[in-house]
């Protein structure tokens, strides 16, 4: 199976962008997400504050023919995946925070309070590899 990029710089999301074809009409097929740090034990739930930190997995696709891609957002302290009648997104953005954080969003607006309408996570960091 193919490795993860890690997204770092402005060039890594270029370069996601290129391979992914933006994303354009693209489908959000699957969303699955990990909080570590909380367990099970004998009496209830046990809290690792340390290791507390929840992580997101997407799957996505463009057109149909296009490959699928695997994004996973690790240390996410806001996410928001929307429901769509037709196609879920006609693109991404991704943008980094003020606080080093990363945005991804469904949508191509420079406008951040616009990126919140539809799907978005904010992530400490971005990995994807092509599946």
């Amino acid at each position: 199976m193919a490795q993860y990029h890690l997204i770092q710089t402005d060039t890594d999301i270029a370069h996601f962008e290129d391979i992914s074809n933006g994303l354009h009409d693209g489908y959000i097929i699957q969303v699955d997400y990990r909080n570590t740090g909380i367990s099970h034990c004998d009496g209830g739930l046990q809290f690792d504050y340390d290791g507390l930190s929840l992580t997101i997995h997407v799957l996505v696709t463009s057109l149909p023919g296009h490959p699928t891609f695997e994004l996973l957002f690790h240390n996410v302290p806001e996410w928001q995946i929307r429901q769509y009648q037709f196609f879920d997104m006609i693109g991404f953005s991704i943008v980094r925070l003020d606080n080093g954080y990363f945005l991804w969003a469904d949508d191509i607006s420079s406008n951040m309070e616009d990126l919140k309408q539809g799907s978005y996570v904010v992530a400490e960091s971005i990995r994807w590899r092509k599946l």
